[in-house]
């Protein structure tokens, strides 16, 4: 038999809090996320963000924060990362090589 049932989607949210941006609050853009990613049917078990001005150009956060998915990947066993901002395509496979799952934007 052959089954056909859509593994659960364990969604872990992240993002930029850029201090010259005037728009919405890091917490309030991740909470709007996250209702999103709920509505598509994915569990969201955490989220993380940063404080920077530009995303880093290969990991989008800075080489250490992306690396602390890691951990966070151990505690919350997410299986799907989602980022409130457009990604790169070298940004995107960083962000799935290291935590070895899928990334969407």
């Amino acid at each position: 038999m052959i089954d056909l049932t859509a593994p659960d989607e364990r969604a872990f949210l992240i993002g930029l809090d850029d201090p010259r941006d005037g728009r919405w609050p890091i917490a309030r853009s991740l909470a709007e996320l996250a209702a999103l990613a709920e509505t598509a049917g994915a569990s969201v078990v955490g989220t993380a963000w940063q404080r920077r001005a530009a995303p880093d150009p290969v990991w989008y956060f800075g080489k250490g924060r992306a690396s602390e998915l890691l951990d966070e990947k151990a505690a919350s066993g997410f299986n799907l990362l989602i980022v409130d901002d457009e990604l790169h395509p070298n940004q995107q496979r960083s962000l799935e090589t290291l935590p070895d799952c899928k990334a969407l934007d």
